[in-house]
């Protein structure tokens, strides 16, 4: 009877394949000797491997490699491709943004504003006037960074069932 392998148990199916081989080799090899013990293998290639009764008087049976790899891995929804894809958009936004100022340095900013206390703009000093231009350069480029990542939200929203799976 077939082995039905399922795909999920197995790392790739060419190594799969050359374990059932390899161990097939050492099952036609063990016919030859006296008093070892058989070869073993995991269950999943010892039940790829099918003993055939010789036909006849004084021949070796023969092994041979009897299995079928089973699709048993489950393919994702559009829901979960679609949702898969906007995770993706969104991690790729707080990836450019961390490229224009790290999240410690972002930290660092907000706190160092937070310093400056409610006072009016004109009696900022140099110093806090250079901390209060990086952070609207900064929020000019996050505000840039977010329309370009809702547009690509936009855009996987609009996406047609085929276009999801694709």
């Amino acid at each position: 009877m077939t082995a039905k392998v399922p795909k999920s148990l197995i790392k790739d199916e060419a190594t799969f394949k050359s374990a059932v081989e390899a161990f097939r080799q050492a099952k036609l090899a063990h016919r030859l000797t006296e008093n070892e013990p058989a070869p073993t293998a995991d269950f999943l290639i010892e039940a790829s491997v099918r003993r055939v009764p010789a036909q006849g008087i004084n021949k070796p049976d023969d092994f041979v490699a009897d299995y079928v790899i089973v699709d048993d891995i489950p393919k994702p929804t559009v829901t979960e491709l679609r949702a898969k894809l906007m995770q993706q958009s969104h991690q790729q936004e707080a990836d450019d943004i961390a490229k224009v100022l790290s999240p410690a340095a972002q930290r660092l900013l907000q706190l160092e504003l937070a310093e400056i206390g409610p006072k009016p703009p004109a009696e900022f000093s140099a110093e806090e006037q250079a901390l209060v231009a990086k952070q609207q350069a900064f929020m000019t480029d996050v505000r840039k960074i977010q329309i370009a990542s809702a547009r690509r939200a936009v855009a996987i929203e609009a996406m047609t069932d085929d276009e999801v799976m694709a």
